[in-house]
């Protein structure tokens, strides 16, 4: 997909077995669902939630605004619909925008936090950063599928991620 500048963060691919013997209750399939977000590029083609192809081009008739009701920049219907479900998204002015609360989103400095911000302004990091609505954040988990998994800059994975952010829209699971 064009709009992914690389797997930004990793999601719960397989509950690990020390998480599923402390909450059996909250996962009775002892499995989480597997999923990956990516920062969203304006002008480039994108998935809606169906995995029908998107294009984040268009009119410019909505405003991405900030906490203060400010605009921060004027987008596309389709560009405002993915930054708010992705989180961050990369404008074509090479300004970078977070969401901070549904619908609401803040400039951050793309050299601190080049793939975002998670929770409590966390910034992301690849292949480490998860979502969970579940566990507190700062909490680490080892996943066995990600142990000795070669990674793109030719590292291995210790299996070792960290919950550095939550969702609003996969509700605890």
């Amino acid at each position: 997909m064009k709009s992914t500048l690389i797997l930004a963060v990793t999601g719960l691919a397989f509950l690990p077995n020390i998480l599923a013997a402390s909450a059996p209750s909250c996962y009775g399939s002892g499995k989480a669902v597997l999923t990956n977000y990516w920062v969203t590029k304006e002008g480039t083609e994108d998935m809606d939630n169906d995995g029908n192809t998107v294009y984040l081009t268009g009119p410019k008739t909505v405003a991405l605004k900030d906490t203060s009701g400010n605009t921060i920049e004027m987008v596309a219907q389709t560009t405002f619909d993915k930054c708010n479900m992705e989180g961050t998204c990369l404008l074509l002015s090479s300004k970078m925008v977070n969401l901070v609360s549904n619908k609401k989103f803040e400039s951050i400095d793309r050299k601190s936090a080049p793939y975002g911000l998670g929770s409590n302004d966390k910034v992301l990091v690849p292949f480490v950063s998860i979502a969970s609505n579940d566990l507190p954040k700062g909490s680490t988990v080892y996943m066995t599928e990600l142990d000795g998994m070669k990674l793109p800059n030719g590292k291995t994975h210790n299996g070792c991620v960290r919950v550095d952010d939550e969702s609003w829209s996969f509700n605890g699971l």
